[in-house]
């Protein structure tokens, strides 16, 4: 799913192969800036600040696109920021499908969202996603 400028491709996506004029990555890749943000509301989150837990879900979602994000291994592949963070990926997810506000809820039963997850995460993640959406989709 594209979610905005071509120029820039930003795409929602669990990785890509970066396209044929891209040879310079994470330029416009928000992770440096995003990433210690979403680590910093993660652990006030997990502490009990609500306000903390609303500014984690608004990064997490700025971190699902692609952009011109890659780690060191990834090759001619663009990734989502968010998979930047590494290992503390997983904890982020968690934290994500664990809280109960309706942007939170909203985030974790998107489509954005379920393209980001890939082998373990997806395997235990997917479906409770889709469920969540269902869910979103029938309360309306």
């Amino acid at each position: 799913m594209v979610a905005g400028m071509l120029g820039a491709s930003v795409v929602y996506a669990g990785g890509h192969k970066a396209p044929a004029d891209m040879h310079t990555f994470n330029v416009t890749c928000p992770a440096k800036e995003l990433l210690p943000r979403i680590d910093f509301t993660y652990h006030r989150c997990n502490n009990g600040d609500e306000k903390s837990c609303e500014s984690f879900v608004v990064f997490m979602r700025k971190a699902l696109p692609e952009y011109d994000c890659q780690r060191s291994f990834d090759g001619d592949y663009v990734v989502p920021a968010l998979w930047l963070s590494d290992a503390a990926t997983e904890d982020y997810v968690r934290l994500l499908s664990n809280l109960k506000f309706i942007e939170a809820r909203k985030l974790f039963g998107s489509a954005e969202f379920r393209a980001v997850l890939d082998g373990a995460l997806a395997e235990e993640y997917e479906a409770r996603s889709i469920a969540e959406e269902e869910k979103l989709r029938g309360a309306k």
